[in-house]
């Protein structure tokens, strides 16, 4: 729908009405609303990851990890070398491969989740494979593009010590939160009426601290949500109340976050070298994904219908992309027309994996 709005769509078919419906002046309000609706939605993703359990025997999972986060990866820190210097981003081409390592391993876990409950397949093998690996992997994920934006804003390797120093202490921190919020009587606080005011005040405060260490809001809020304790013994049950609260309001709000990244794409910007981006980085990352899934899933000893079946689980990269995009625009990391072309992929492998799911299913 963003894409509608911005200046591929929108802005050819009349050149002023962009801007009267988004003028200058209203677009870091519109950036700022975007950015809470990331933070309170992204709290409820953290507590996903949290209070998701990973038994470490789980061969299946592991073979799975290794093949859809790994192959991808390494396919997409290659492509990444290459782009370099096509590219210059800004940064050393270290962290820019990195960057774009990530942004080709990504699952988004919401979305796979949706997928799977859609179709029936929360229970199934399959289903219980691909989304225990889905979390193992969005952690690895949010873990390497931390350090790349890390080593972007550091190339010179000047004041890395004072930062790995800094961010020690801020996980510190957030394990001794987490401990204190396992008692009991902060238990009942969470779940009481002022659950949701002390979810959100921690939410914003470790997304201050995040944004003030040199790293994202999302990760902050990534993190009060994974300390945030589960409410019963069960890894399965929902979550506190407040969770629940502020990342339906999240949800509520994250059209804005669509609008905002959508009207940042210009598919005009895909003429020559965005194409060709686009031409190079979708095959490696649906081959990567459905490939590396599938292999890993085959050494686990899944069957080969249930191997391809997690093969193509994994290819769906949805919201978390989306996020993970913005912040690399954000970072100077992505210029136009691989930010166009990345946003393209992210859409192309997220659509394509119900209708495969389902003709496997039929």
């Amino acid at each position: 729908m963003g894409i509608l709005l911005g200046p591929s769509v929108l802005g050819e078919l009349s050149r002023g009405l962009e801007e009267r419906l988004f003028p200058t002046a209203v677009m870091p309000d519109l950036r700022l609303l975007a950015r809470v609706a990331l933070v309170l939605f992204l709290v409820g993703v953290g507590h996903e990851l949290g209070r998701r359990s990973v038994r470490p025997g789980g061969r299946a999972v592991a073979g799975v990890v290794v093949g859809a986060f790994g192959l991808p990866m390494a396919l997409g820190v290659t492509a990444g070398v290459v782009l370099h210097g096509m590219v210059e981003p800004g940064c050393a081409a270290l962290p820019f491969a990195l960057y774009t390592g990530v942004a080709l391993s990504i699952t988004a876990l919401p979305v796979l989740a949706g997928i799977l409950a859609d179709r029936g397949l929360s229970t199934s093998t399959a289903g219980a494979v691909a989304l225990t690996a889905a979390t193992v992997m969005d952690a690895l994920g949010w873990a390497v593009l931390t350090l790349s934006l890390v080593l972007a804003r550091h190339s010179d390797g000047a004041g890395l010590a004072d930062l790995a120093a800094e961010v020690g202490g801020y996980l510190a921190a957030a394990w001794l939160v987490r401990r204190l919020l396992r008692r009991p009587s902060c238990r009942r606080r969470l779940s009481g009426g002022a659950g949701p005011a002390l979810t959100a005040a921690l939410a914003f405060t470790s997304a201050g601290i995040a944004v003030r260490l040199g790293l994202h809001a999302e990760f902050g809020a990534l993190l009060a949500g994974a300390v945030l304790p589960r409410p019963t013994a069960d890894p399965d049950a929902a979550g506190p109340s407040s969770v629940t609260s502020l990342a339906g309001t999240g949800r509520l709000l994250l059209p804005v976050f669509f609008v905002v990244s959508g009207i940042a794409i210009d598919l005009r910007s895909l003429s020559g070298g965005g194409l060709r981006f686009l031409a190079v980085l979708l095959p490696l990352a649906v081959g990567g994904k459905v490939l590396g899934g599938y292999l890993g899933a085959r050494v686990g000893g899944l069957r080969p219908h249930d191997s391809l079946t997690v093969g193509i689980l994994m290819n769906t990269r949805g919201l978390t992309e989306l996020i993970v995009l913005s912040i690399g625009l954000t970072a100077g990391l992505l210029d136009q027309e691989l930010y166009t072309a990345l946003v393209l992929m992210a859409l192309v492998t997220t659509v394509m994996t119900g209708p495969l799911i389902s003709r496997r299913a039929g």
